[in-house]
């Protein structure tokens, strides 16, 4: 099931309370990669792993919110500047 954003994260942040409750389990494993090894933060605690997900997903979602007020910011006159340039070429004033 896929959820947006925010959900997502809350998602998360809510496992990482839950997690709190119980013993915290390692996610070593004898099959996994060491690549993914070294994609966890702590791979010995699933707790530490959980909230470094939780915190990576916010700086996600912040760098695009960011992004995205940045482009709407360059493209907010950008219609003016159309329809001027529209009009000139409709008067011949190029």
């Amino acid at each position: 099931m896929l959820y947006h954003g925010p959900q997502a994260v809350v998602l998360v942040q809510g496992l990482a309370i839950l997690a709190a409750h119980v013993p915290d389990p390692s996610l070593y494993t004898k099959t996994m990669d060491k690549d993914k090894i070294k994609r966890l933060a702590d791979p010995g605690s699933f707790r530490t792993s959980l909230l470094h997900l939780a915190n990576n997903m916010c700086s996600a979602f912040r760098q695009a919110d960011f992004s995205m007020n940045t482009i709407r910011a360059c493209l907010i006159d950008l219609s003016d500047s159309f329809l001027c340039k529209i009009g000139s070429c409709r008067t011949g004033k190029i």
